[in-house]
């Protein structure tokens, strides 16, 4: 057995649901895919010692220290272990490491179109009540006991469980039970006990080397989704839907149809469409919270953090052919499919020896995490020689893959543009940017 291999933990996607299978799987690497509790059943919150909330990110603490007592076992080394996710799994991974239940756990991370920035989420107990209400009226609990609630719900059926959570998210959107700010419960360890904001500014995190990543066009693969939700109507009628659900649930119901206004009209000309809707989540619920992180790591200074964008157009999209949608650019979840196989779309296909561009890209995709699962560092050369440098409190520059080659890049004038207003409508971001600037 090959002993002190680098250990690769992985939780995936988004908080309901998550993928499997990889290509990085033929380097000498140990890895773990974590399946831990999702939805209702991961991130429903009572405020009790029996339903804190969070207990998927405490499933994937468990499992670190399983990890950590059990690895060696298995060829691994505690001591090299890297978090990687996408989505809400970089969100998830991006909440452990500022976490301090899952201190000294493992050494780096991954993330790729997720930050612990709450854009696709937020963690206020006002949206968690919220959804609870809509949960427990479609379940027909009435009680406001959460003893009671707690055993009635113990008391449904799985089925029934599943079917009231499916008709929440409608009414929600992206997501429903999501991580949640906890408060002090006796006896139980606090996962999250502050704004994840709040938590980053203090430095949370900083020390951990980081692989940042987004994609040029992430809510392109939500696009039937919007259809189903009927998204855009309910947007025309309620703008606040496009905005990150931490500031329409975090002010004033005034205040937060003022910004939508605002939104409404920097992006979408009053009229709300289809592709204008698609181009406002992108950086509504993604790529704003993936550069404000970016910059603020700059700013904290500690561990590296190397800023990825993948804008690689796939001569054969494996998320265009098994979601039926059409779409130009590279959408959410479109990097993953260059490093997990997605093995429904491609069968029998073998990638290796590269045969075509895209499995060139799966393997320039793929050497970029082994690099840095080995090196912290994507191109394992020293920074002041590598063509892909950290960032730096001067310049944001992302390695911009839109082929397998570097490609250095500063941020876009519509990029930098997109920040400046995206900060402009929200208060909390832009303190903390003020406030790590002074």
């Amino acid at each position: 057995m090959i002993k002190n291999m680098p250990q690769l933990f992985a939780p995936w996607f988004a908080f309901w649901v998550s993928p499997r299978t990889s290509y990085i799987f033929i380097h000498v690497l140990s890895s773990i895919n974590e399946l831990f509790r999702l939805g209702v059943f991961g991130f429903l919150s009572l405020n009790t010692e029996e339903v804190p909330g969070n207990a998927g990110l405490r499933d994937m603490i468990e499992l670190l220290k399983w990890v950590q007592r059990n690895i060696r076992a298995f060829g691994g080394n505690p001591d090299n272990v890297t978090l990687m996710g996408q989505s809400a799994g970089a969100a998830s991974v991006h909440l452990l490491s500022i976490s301090k239940a899952a201190k000294g756990l493992f050494k780096q991370v991954i993330q790729l179109s997720g930050t612990a920035v709450p854009s696709f989420f937020t963690g206020s107990r006002a949206y968690s009540d919220n959804v609870n209400k809509m949960f427990f009226t479609e379940l027909g609990i009435e009680s406001t006991d959460p003893a009671a609630v707690y055993q009635q719900l113990l008391n449904t059926p799985l089925n029934q469980l599943i079917y009231a959570s499916e008709k929440v998210q409608y009414n929600t959107g992206l997501c429903t039970f999501v991580p949640i700010i906890e408060d002090e419960i006796t006896g139980v360890t606090r996962v999250l006990e502050d704004d994840p904001i709040n938590l980053i500014g203090e430095g949370r995190g900083k020390d951990y080397p980081t692989l940042l990543s987004f994609t040029t066009d992430e809510a392109e693969v939500f696009r039937y989704l919007i259809l189903v939700f009927n998204l855009v109507e309910r947007a025309q009628q309620n703008p606040a839907l496009g905005l990150p659900p931490r500031i329409s649930f975090g002010v004033p119901a005034e205040e937060a149809a003022t910004l939508a206004a605002a939104l409404q009209q920097k992006y979408l000309n009053g009229t709300v469409t289809l592709d204008a809707l698609i181009s406002v989540l992108t950086n509504s619920l993604f790529n704003h919270a993936a550069f404000k992180f970016a910059e603020w790591r700059s700013l904290l200074g500690g561990a590296p953090l190397y800023f990825h964008q993948f804008s690689y157009k796939s001569e054969f999209s494996p998320l265009k052919y098994g979601l039926w949608i059409d779409y130009d650019g590279a959408a959410h979840a479109e990097d993953l499919t260059y490093i997990l196989r997605v093995n429904s779309a491609l069968q029998d296909y073998v990638s290796f020896p590269p045969k075509t561009k895209d499995d060139n890209m799966k393997e320039w995709m793929t050497n970029m995490i082994i690099n840095f699962i080995r090196c912290s560092n994507p191109t394992c050369m020293a920074d002041d020689v590598s063509p892909w440098p950290p960032v730096s409190k001067d310049n944001i520059r992302y390695q911009d893959s839109v082929g397998p080659a570097y490609k250095l890049t500063e941020m876009t004038p519509e990029q930098t543009d997109m920040v400046q207003f995206y900060d402009s409508i929200d208060a909390q971001i832009r303190e903390m940017t003020e406030k790590l600037k002074k």
